[in-house]
């Protein structure tokens, strides 16, 4: 089949590359989840191809979360990202993936969702406090992601 999910077809622009994955017996993964996600021009674009991945039950890794967080940055709410920071770092967790919302690329988007929502403060502050705490390397996996999220964007 095309990769539809629960009656919604994907868009025709990569149906075609979903089609022809069928075709060869290769089925999505979190490689083609990724693409998508990187590929969309708008969030509601984006936020389809995120539920058709969870229709098609393809797995969720850092790296897939990331892209959407940064689609949500990119596309104009910011304020979207320390709520999905957290639904990443629980569903590594819930998995037991191994993988966290406390590395450095997760730091990263924090950082760009706060100068994004217009606020340079927190971002210097989060920033100085996560390399009070770290000296560089990303924060211990048991230590919560809420602990960094002390300071959400307003928007």
């Amino acid at each position: 089949g095309d990769g539809g999910a629960a009656g919604r077809p994907p868009p025709s622009e990569w149906r075609w590359l979903l089609s022809d994955m069928g075709k060869l017996g290769v089925a999505p993964d979190k490689f083609t989840l990724a693409t998508l996600l990187r590929l969309q021009t708008d969030l509601r674009r984006t936020r389809d191809v995120w539920r058709w991945g969870r229709g098609r039950r393809v797995r969720r890794d850092a790296r897939t979360w990331h892209h959407l967080i940064e689609a949500y940055i990119e596309f104009g709410k910011p304020g979207a990202a320390p709520r999905l920071l957290g639904a990443m770092a629980a569903d590594g967790a819930r998995h037991g993936w191994g993988w966290h919302a406390s590395g450095a690329r997760s730091n990263n988007l924090y950082l760009r969702s706060l100068l994004a929502a217009g606020e340079p403060a927190a971002a210097t502050a989060h920033f100085e406090r996560w390399s009070a705490v770290t000296s560089g390397e990303p924060l211990a996996p048991s230590l919560p992601a809420a602990r960094w999220l002390r300071t959400p964007p307003s928007k």
